[in-house]
């Protein structure tokens, strides 16, 4: 379905309640997955749309072909290293607005306040961070990403 705000009209209609978790546009420049047909962000107490097809996400193609094999080869840290940068979940009850948007930036992070949630960092030894270890990778990461 195309059409979040009928989507949405729906759920309300069969639900007081919820939950409802979605990919963000980062994870479909990436891997462009066809069942994926409209980009979602919450932010403001709205989740925000635009159909896929209202961008130049086929230019990229080359680029999701390569990803996809990534993933076809069982790569995915990069995804699970950094989910929340990938995915959203809300939870509602009783409303949900919606809001289509014509531009992409209206369905991404802003870029000055990305933080990295120290639970989330993936140490595969499960030992735990010093501070000082923590802010020593927020640091780089912040700087890997203003460089983007």
């Amino acid at each position: 379905m195309d059409d979040v705000d009928k989507f949405v009209s729906e759920i309300k209609r069969v639900g007081k309640k919820g939950y409802f978790e979605f990919p963000l546009i980062y994870y479909d420049f990436l891997y462009n997955f066809p069942e994926h047909q409209v980009f979602l962000y919450y932010k403001d107490e709205t989740i925000k749309w635009m159909r896929k097809e209202d961008t130049n996400i086929a230019d990229f193609k080359e680029i999701q072909l390569f990803f996809n094999k990534t993933l076809q080869l069982k790569y995915s840290s990069l995804i699970e290293d950094l989910c929340f940068f990938f995915f959203q979940g809300i939870e509602w009850t009783d409303n949900i607005k919606t809001e289509r948007v014509k531009s992409i930036k209206d369905l991404c992070h802003d870029i000055n306040e990305i933080v990295i949630p120290v639970k989330q960092i993936n140490i595969s030894s499960k030992k735990i961070l010093d501070v000082s270890l923590k802010n020593k990778i927020k640091s780089k990461l912040i700087h890997l990403i203003n460089k983007m």
